[in-house]
């Protein structure tokens, strides 16, 4: 069974949303949600903690995987 992740991310210096903009998102994301529930499609939904607290995971040339703290 396909599996699909939706993330939103936004670089440093990106205007935030308005409250406008970030409600008629949430609207959107809840419709979508619905829909998937309703034909049996949706597996689960959950947010994600700030970037801070993120951990990169980085391939080396040589193969090697590197993981830093924060962004």
């Amino acid at each position: 069974m396909a599996q699909y992740l939706l993330s939103v991310w936004h670089e440093d210096g990106y205007p935030d949303p308005s409250t406008d903009e970030m409600q008629q998102m949430f609207k959107d994301v809840s419709a979508v949600n619905d829909e998937m529930m309703s034909t049996g499609t949706w597996v689960f939904g959950g947010g994600l903690h700030s970037k801070e607290s993120a951990t990169v995971v980085t391939a080396t040339p040589d193969g090697d995987v590197v993981t830093t703290d924060g962004p």
